[in-house]
């Protein structure tokens, strides 16, 4: 018996596809997490994305949108209307984020954001070499510090703390944390809602070992590094859990000066200068309370 191929064709448009990666290394982040969107101003139109193999987060439908233009994709730019998305990782390996982005959308989904941030402070959100002008098809999610990051890459804690007196010392929630090595940046994170950040990222190219070095080898690797901290006080949350603030509120910091971080809480308060980081060694950014003493957190200044 021979079998036909079936001539009948059936074409699914998809009115969204979203692509979320890690802000470590820009490796898609493809299951553990839960991703919903609902229409701006109708809570009813809500939905959950789904994950799949292609790794794109998905729906087939959007609630509410008629069949007609569910149909016809070239009016979905006219006819697309702000929904608001909420990622959460179950697992905790990442923090929560949110943003806000139009639907329906023909392929992958654009933050609509991107154009006014500054390009510097995001390179390693980027693709090595992208162009002036690239705007990300997908969106960064920022590694919690309970996340298992990889022996090969670099490792940086913190935890941040705004200080205003010797009594009144608060969180720096929803940070930024850039990490530069020379005039680049090579590392970006985000603090929690209780101000603690981890930052993980590729190390730097391997510095030239000196001709003392290069005879008798090198029991450790360094790198003078530089944290520089954007923190424009997005609020403390009245509990762990409560959800952070819109991406565009974040990533906006970047446009502000850094601030402050104090070496330590003495005399003049001078700012944190370069650090030593070490291959395979975590580094743990704090002030000092005194000259043989560490704080807890690395304080900022008001």
């Amino acid at each position: 018996m021979t079998q036909l191929n079936s001539p009948d064709k059936i074409v699914l448009f998809v009115p969204v596809g979203l692509a979320i990666r890690s802000a470590a290394d820009r490796v898609p982040v493809r299951n553990g997490l839960h991703v919903s969107a609902e229409h701006a101003t109708n809570t009813r139109r809500k939905f959950n994305l789904m994950p799949t193999p292609s790794g794109f987060w998905t729906a087939h439908q959007l609630p509410g949108t008629s069949a007609e233009l569910a149909d016809d994709p070239f009016r979905w730019v006219a006819e697309a209307r702000p929904y608001k998305f909420s990622v959460v990782d179950q697992s905790r390996q990442y923090l929560p984020m949110r943003f806000q982005a139009p639907l329906p959308k023909r392929n992958a989904l654009v933050w609509p954001g991107w154009a006014g941030v500054n390009r510097d402070r995001i390179a390693p959100l980027l693709p090595p070499g992208s162009a002036p002008d690239f705007e990300p098809d997908y969106l960064p999610i920022f590694p919690s510090t309970s996340a298992s990051g990889s022996s090969a890459t670099a490792r940086i804690l913190a935890h941040l703390a705004v200080r205003h007196s010797a009594t009144d010392i608060r969180p720096a929630c929803w940070a930024l944390v850039t990490i530069s090595f020379g005039a680049k940046v090579i590392g970006i994170g985000m603090s929690d809602s209780r101000g603690a950040t981890m930052i993980n990222f590729a190390y730097p190219s391997m510095p030239t070992p000196t001709p003392a070095e290069a005879a008798a080898g090198r029991s450790n690797v360094r790198w003078q590094i530089r944290a520089d901290i954007y923190s424009t006080d997005l609020g403390n949350p009245k509990k762990p859990d409560d959800p952070p603030p819109d991406f565009s509120q974040i990533i906006a910091q970047l446009a502000s000066s850094p601030r402050v971080a104090m070496s330590t809480t003495q005399g003049p308060q001078p700012p944190l200068g370069a650090q030593t980081l070490s291959l395979g060694e975590p580094l743990t950014l704090r002030s000092r309370n005194s000259p043989t003493e560490f704080a807890s957190s690395l304080f900022l200044k008001p």
